[in-house]
């Protein structure tokens, strides 16, 4: 029965993470075009790479973790989210440097958000796989 109790909660605590992942992932896109165009410098282009492939494993890891019900999962994610916000604190300075275009830096600056809550959502999940496996409750 806890077992049960703890896959209801655990469903119901993700659902709005992908939700509001989904929106995230939307938002990226709407920006696309700078992402595509030769508005950034090499240096910012290369780094959101970097953070949209950070992010994207982050999310796989997380999908196979749930799937398996493999808790160990959520330290890997962890560490993930630390060199994600690495990158996210470079491509910021990168931004910063007036290589670019003030409109251009600022879309920048949200699309980088987007990606380092990206890696933030999916660490939760993450979490939830713990708390469904019967770990401790970590919010």
């Amino acid at each position: 029965m806890a077992a049960d109790l703890r896959q209801v909660l655990s469903t119901q605590r993700i659902v709005p993470e992908l939700e509001r992942s989904h929106d995230l992932v939307e938002h990226i896109a709407e920006h696309a075009s700078h992402i595509l165009s030769d508005d950034l410098s090499p240096l910012a282009r290369g780094l959101v790479q970097k953070m949209g492939d950070i992010a994207a494993e982050m999310w796989n890891l997380s999908a196979n973790a749930w799937y398996e019900r493999h808790p160990a999962a959520a330290e890997a994610l962890d560490e993930r989210d630390d060199d994600l916000d690495s990158v996210h604190s470079e491509l910021m300075a990168e931004l910063a440097s007036g290589k670019m275009s003030l409109p251009v830096a600022m879309d920048m600056t949200l699309v980088a958000r987007y990606y380092e809550r990206l890696g933030d959502h999916a660490v939760n999940i993450a979490r939830r796989v713990v708390f469904r496996a019967g770990g401790p409750h970590n919010e």
